[in-house]
């Protein structure tokens, strides 16, 4: 899937008004940090965990944290940000 900045907004919640309707996949909101195959995995996980929480039987599953960026990440993301919001000042924003 490909994702725009400020997308996540627009996301499904994991539990829906739907008895027994549960959503997973890597358009599903949630905490975790992880995108792609791992979000769909995660998300899945959540929707089992959701459904045991319903009927209050069975063993959840442990979800484990994404760990933290590395240094050399953290900074790839500052300058992305930087620039973007650099350039914003100089290009309006525009859609067609």
């Amino acid at each position: 899937s490909h994702f725009a900045p400020g997308s996540y907004q627009h996301f499904l919640p994991a539990k829906t008004p739907i008895p027994n309707f549960y959503l997973s996949g890597d358009w599903v909101m949630n905490q975790h940090g992880s995108w792609s195959q791992e979000k769909a995995y995660v998300t899945g996980l959540e929707a089992a965990n959701l459904v045991i929480d319903q009927f209050k039987q069975g063993k959840k599953a442990e979800i484990i944290p994404v760990e933290a960026d590395e240094a050399h990440i953290q900074l790839a993301r500052w300058l992305n940000r930087s620039v973007r919001t650099a350039r914003e000042l100089v290009v309006p924003k525009f859609s067609l």
